[in-house]
C-alpha cells in the first residue's frame, strides 16, 4: 500500500514538475518568465521554437501588459544544481461564450523541453520590442465583444429610424 501511494504521488508530481536525478530533488517552477506575442505574419518562429530552436525566441514580440493571444514561457530548474532545466510554452487566449462570459483558455504547446544552463538568460529575456506601428491582434473575446457592440449600434440605428 505504501509503495502504491508513493508511486501515485510521484506520478502526480511528475506530470508538472520534472525530477532532477542527479540531486534527487524536484525542480522548482518559475511561472511566466516571459510573455510573447504570436504575430500572425510570422509563420516560422513558433514552429521553430516548438522544434527546439531557441533562437526563435529573439524574433517573437514581447507582450507588455495583459494582451491576448499570447505565449507564456515557464521554466523549471533544479534548486541544487545547474544540470536540470526545462522549458514549457503555453498559448493563452480569451474567449466569450454564448452568454457573453469571458474566460481564459490555455493550451500547452511544449512541456518540459530540456534546455542547457547557458540558454536560461535567453529564455528569461525572450522577445523583441514590438514597433508602435504594428497593429495588435484582437483576441477572440475582443473580436466577439466588438461584434456585439457593432450589432447593438446597428439595432439602435434601426430603432431610431
Amino acid at each position: 500500500m505504501i509503495v502504491g501511494l508513493s508511486t501515485l504521488m510521484a506520478l502526480v508530481y511528475a506530470e508538472d514538475d520534472p525530477f532532477c536525478e542527479d540531486c534527487n530533488a524536484w525542480t522548482e517552477k518559475e511561472a511566466t518568465v516571459a510573455t510573447l506575442w504570436p504575430a500572425e505574419d510570422d509563420e516560422k518562429s513558433l514552429p521553430s521554437l516548438l522544434e527546439g530552436d531557441l533562437t526563435a525566441l529573439t524574433t517573437l514580440g514581447r507582450v507588455q501588459g495583459c494582451k491576448y493571444p499570447r505565449l507564456e514561457l515557464d521554466l523549471s530548474t533544479c534548486p541544487k544544481c545547474d544540470a536540470s532545466n526545462y522549458l514549457s510554452v503555453k498559448l493563452c487566449d480569451k474567449t466569450v461564450d454564448k452568454d457573453g462570459d469571458i474566460s481564459t483558455n490555455e493550451e500547452a504547446l511544449l512541456s518540459n523541453m530540456v534546455v542547457a544552463q547557458e540558454h536560461l538568460e535567453l529564455i528569461r529575456n525572450a522577445g523583441r520590442d514590438i514597433p508602435v506601428d504594428v497593429p495588435e491582434r484582437k483576441s477572440s473575446a475582443e473580436q466577439h465583444l466588438a461584434q456585439l457592440e457593432q450589432q447593438a449600434r446597428v439595432e439602435e440605428g434601426d430603432a431610431d429610424a
